[in-house]
């Protein structure tokens, strides 16, 4: 029986690609974690309703909320952080994986085409893995006909050790 529900195959959905288990021979892995500021903003928004409920009702109630409350954004700010890896097998990005024999050119793009891709030059078919925060990226053509995908979009800071790594598992035999 197809696991995709007799739409295709995985590869030409990476929406569907079940996510796989790190690879011990990454030659390229990074979180897209949210910068320090990320959690300052969480730590001083807990505490403006931690100090109004700890001076409203008690200062147990206060610690209390402030606990639950930074415990929230700081489940919520890992969740919004990402891993880009790539490995023999190919490029996994967020919970997508594009396998190696899809990958075709890629590109590092700094700040400035970045930017230009996430707006006017963006293709709406494209898969992309952006996080705000970062400001290089990588464009990888999708080197797969039977995908509708015409590239992979991924945020990086490091976006020349990212192209290379990608290119070195393209040009494998």
């Amino acid at each position: 029986m197809d696991p995709t529900g007799g739409k295709g195959s995985w590869e030409c959905h990476p929406e569907r690609v079940p996510s796989t288990a790190t690879d011990s021979r990454a030659l390229h892995r990074e979180r897209l974690t949210p910068p320090w500021w990320g959690w300052l903003l969480a730590a001083f928004w807990a505490s403006t309703l931690g100090i109004a409920y700890g001076y409203a009702i008690s200062t147990v109630v206060g610690v209390l909320v402030w606990v639950l409350l930074f415990s929230i954004a700081a489940a919520a700010l890992v969740r919004m952080s990402a891993v880009v890896e790539v490995s023999p097998t190919g490029l996994r990005a967020g919970r997508a994986s594009l396998p190696a024999s899809a990958i075709g050119e890629v590109t590092a793009l700094d700040a400035a085409e970045a930017r230009h891709l996430r707006g006017t030059g963006a293709d709406s078919r494209a898969f992309v893995v952006l996080r705000g925060w970062v400001r290089g990226a990588v464009r990888v053509e999708v080197d797969d006909a039977a995908d509708p995908t015409p590239y992979w979009f991924v945020s990086t800071r490091h976006p020349d050790a990212l192209a290379k790594a990608l290119q070195s598992v393209r040009d494998r035999p």
